[in-house]
């Protein structure tokens, strides 16, 4: 009697090799989440900002339709609360957010959407944002900066052309570049 008593108290647990395998499969499940996450965390940035980056592109050409120029600058461009001052772009030149540039845009937008938060860097730059570089105001001239993360190419905005040859690659992110409006 007591050998039975002594077999079945040993399967009653479990061994150290079947513990580790429990924890060895959920740290494999636990990386594949959050690699996932990432993934989801990085395309919800991007949809925001491309939103953002369209309706400045439409209030700048609207700008350009109404006053027969864009705005002259080189600033970053959203709610100032949203830079805190911070720059927008680091690289031969530091940029910051202005208040001249931005409020020339009033009258051609209603609310100023925010892009998501977070930088990209590489190549001799830091951006965040978008910055806004037309010197002249003349149309077609400048461009519009901005991040893209977790990807290697930048997405198709409506109406705009690409500014350059190719995105400015940070790693695992994209700085891209589109030219002001033509009007």
């Amino acid at each position: 009697m007591s050998l039975m008593w002594a077999s079945n108290k040993h399967k009653n647990g479990f061994t150290i090799v079947e513990l580790l395998i429990v924890i060895v499969v959920i740290g494999i499940l636990a990386a594949i989440t959050i690699v996932a996450f990432n993934g989801v965390q990085n395309r919800a940035k991007n949809q925001q900002t491309v939103s953002a980056v369209r309706s400045y592109y439409e209030a700048i050409a609207s700008h350009g339709v109404k006053n027969s120029k864009l705005p002259a600058g080189r600033t970053c461009i959203g709610p100032a609360e949203f830079y805190d001052s911070n720059p927008c772009y680091i690289g031969a030149s530091t940029y910051n957010w202005t208040a001249t540039l931005n409020d020339s845009l009033n009258d051609s937008i209603s609310s100023r959407p925010a892009t998501a938060k977070g930088s990209v860097t590489g190549s001799g730059v830091t951006a965040s944002g978008i910055f806004y570089d037309n010197a002249t105001g003349e149309s077609a001239t400048g461009y519009l900066g901005f991040p893209i993360f977790g990807a290697s190419t930048c997405p198709v905005i409506a109406g705009a052309d690409v500014y350059g040859t190719s995105p400015t690659s940070m790693g695992a992110d994209v700085y891209c570049r589109i030219k002001t409006p033509t009007f």
